[in-house]
């Protein structure tokens, strides 16, 4: 917490919490309701986007004001890439439950996931991306 005042305090103007994975981090929320959040104009959560489903109500709660999820392609690539069945489909369950936050894919191309990336925008673009 400490660190995230000194940060915002110095004039950085955007934090951009990944990791890892930084829904992992048990003390996540309880940082950002400590810290002085108010000093950045935006925070990012970058996320695998397997856990927003259960903890979409803390992120919605929370000072976050963007969520990136990394999906790399269409439900069946992106699991595949991913090596998690269901993996594409539980990113998109908790992006659709977010409320007020600002949406977007993060995307790693490979050469499975490049032939779709314009389908995979469109798709974005359903979602709120």
């Amino acid at each position: 917490m400490e660190l995230v005042n000194e940060i915002g305090a110095a004039g950085i103007g955007t934090l951009r919490l990944t990791g890892g994975e930084p829904l992992l981090r048990r003390d996540l929320f309880e940082i950002l309701e400590k810290a002085n959040a108010a000093s950045f104009k935006h925070i990012i959560l970058q996320t695998n986007g397997l856990l927003l489903k259960k903890l979409h109500k803390e992120v919605n709660d929370s000072p976050i004001t963007k969520v990136a999820v990394s999906i790399d392609g269409l439900k069946e690539s992106n699991d595949l890439i991913r090596g998690i069945q269901g993996y594409f489909d539980l990113g998109i369950e908790g992006l659709r439950l977010l409320r007020n936050k600002k949406i977007a894919f993060s995307v790693t191309l490979n050469r499975l996931s490049a032939e779709e990336l314009e389908k995979t925008c469109r798709r974005g673009s359903r979602v709120g991306c």
